[in-house]
């Protein structure tokens, strides 16, 4: 009969255990299957070489992120070495590099020359003189700044007429009739000379610009000439410019006057501008001579007034004693 000692349990009990297994209960604890971990904790024996492992490559880098395949920089950045002269790389084949010119003054691009200033264009010389017709027109209304209206009828009614500046030698001039004018407007740039006789002779009256005159006083159907004159110029003739000449009525540059260019000539009163046979006083402000007759077209000369003077008072006396004052039908402008 076996006796077993109760000190000897424990010990039979392990080794049951041992050749029996572990319990399932203990399965997952302890060594993994396949890993042997030797007692010295894997030193390697005396006079064996160590070898490195090789590493496992990385997985590959998704597209887009990390460094461009084949592209290494350099540990120095690129810098070249010492001694080293840098060089700019030539363009490639296909590239296109516009030509830069950068001119010396910085970029102020050169204006050329300047283009010519143009010039005013010069004043008409002496009043406008052309022989003229009035207009019919519709006189129920203003005059524009150039025009004067003439009624046939007092309070601007009846048959009117347009006149713009220019000389109106005769009634039929102004359409409306001989002494058959009874009221007038005036544009604001000029003003109308009338006068009760044709050809610029008679009394005379001068409408200012703007003037109104529903009617005509004295003159009322009674005008048979009219000058229609620059409101600009002086009424007094006393404005002549280079290039001028003006005639008076009376002596000493006073009485109805005419301002006219000084390189015409001028065949008779109509194109003068003043009575026949009126003149008593003159001055020629041009470079040409001024040469008066004593008959229309330039017939029968009798006095000349060179450049740039004036003459006050005509000598009197008529053709026997060559006076001149009141005796002058034409003038000419002789270099």
């Amino acid at each position: 009969m076996v006796r077993f000692d109760r000190c000897a349990a424990p010990v039979l009990l392990l080794l049951a255990a041992a050749l029996v297994g572990a319990s399932p209960a203990s399965a997952g604890k302890g060594k993994k299957p396949g890993a042997d971990i030797p007692k010295d904790g894997g030193a390697l024996e005396p006079g064996v070489t160590p070898t490195t492992p090789t590493p496992t490559p990385p997985p590959p880098t998704p597209a887009g992120k990390g460094k461009r395949p084949g592209v290494h920089p350099p540990k120095d950045g690129g810098a070249p070495g010492p001694g080293v002269t840098p060089t700019t790389p030539t363009p490639g084949p296909g590239t296109f590099q516009p030509p830069v010119d950068i001119p010396k003054d910085g970029g102020v691009l050169d204006p050329g020359p300047k283009p010519p200033t143009p010039t005013p264009p010069s004043e008409p010389k002496g009043w406008p003189h052309s022989i003229l017709t009035g207009t019919a027109t519709n006189c129920a209304r203003n005059p524009l700044p150039h025009e004067v209206l003439v009624y046939r009828d007092s309070n601007f009614a009846g048959s009117c007429a347009a006149l713009t500046p220019g000389f109106y030698p005769y009634a039929a001039n102004f359409l409306v009739g001989n002494d058959a004018i009874s009221a007038i407007k005036v544009g604001s740039a000029v003003r109308a000379r009338i006068f009760k006789d044709p050809v610029f002779a008679g009394d005379w009256n001068a409408y200012a610009p703007g003037t109104m005159a529903a009617g005509l006083g004295g003159f009322n159907d009674r005008i048979s000439s009219i000058r229609v004159e620059p409101a600009s110029r002086s009424q007094l003739c006393d404005d002549l410019r280079e290039g001028e000449i003006a005639l008076f009525e009376n002596s000493y540059l006073r009485g109805d006057c005419v301002v006219l260019p000084g390189d015409e000539s001028y065949a008779n009163a109509e194109s003068m501008g003043i009575e026949n046979d009126s003149i008593s006083s003159m001055r020629n402000n041009s470079a040409r001579r001024l040469v008066a007759f004593w008959h229309p077209s330039f017939s029968q000369g009798g006095i000349e007034l060179p450049p740039h003077s004036e003459l006050d008072s005509l000598p009197k006396g008529g053709f026997l004693s060559e006076g001149l004052d009141d005796d002058i039908s034409s003038i000419q402008m002789a270099p």
